[in-house]
């Protein structure tokens, strides 16, 4: 909708994706925070009404960004490992372990 619209006169974007930083269980999809992220996009240089609550820390986020412009990316260059892991038979996730050394070349990949 948004690339139909962006370039039309007058036009006010209704943004209303679920919150930042709550449960998306209900809208059956995934939901990534580069999703959240990528949806800010619509509001810069357009009119717009956005949705949210005092639960999401969207706000906190961009006021953050704002306040950080030079940051860049910390994990750039970075090795990144995983780890399977099980809390029960029903439940489990990824470990993630991120690691660089100041001045040092990234080591090459693994094949």
């Amino acid at each position: 909708m948004f690339e139909r619209y962006e370039h039309t006169p007058g036009v006010v974007f209704l943004v209303d994706p679920p919150y930042l930083c709550t449960e998306i269980t209900p809208y059956r999809m995934s939901w990534s925070l580069a999703d959240y992220l990528d949806v800010l996009t619509v509001l810069c240089g357009h009119s717009f009404v956005y949705f949210t609550s005092n639960k999401s820390g969207i706000i906190e986020l961009c006021a953050w960004i704002e306040r950080h412009k030079s940051f860049g990316n910390p994990f750039a260059g970075a090795v990144k490992r995983t780890f399977g892991a099980h809390m029960n038979h029903n439940s489990s996730y990824t470990d993630i372990m991120l690691y660089k050394i100041a001045g040092a070349k990234p080591p090459t990949p693994a094949v």
